[in-house]
């Protein structure tokens, strides 16, 4: 083999490991961009939860209040 065809062939097998690394680099930008858009969604489903059971338990003090309310008045 001459030097030229090694050295294409260097180059060939370098530019597969680039393109092999650029790969891997996009895979776990794609992975670290769905880890946060999941942590996101987490939280907001954690948020309107809590927002909604306090909502509920002011629902069901206020009913108990009510409800004491009309017995003491009779």
């Amino acid at each position: 083999m001459d030097w030229q065809r090694i050295c294409a062939h260097l180059r060939v097998a370098i530019q597969d490991v680039a393109a092999l690394a650029q790969r891997v680099h996009d895979v776990r930008r794609r992975h670290c961009l769905l880890a946060r858009v999941l942590g996101v969604g987490r939280a907001a489903a954690h948020n309107v939860l809590h927002v909604g059971l306090q909502h509920a338990a002011q629902l069901f003090v206020d009913l108990a209040r009510d409800a004491l309310h009309a017995a003491a008045a009779s």
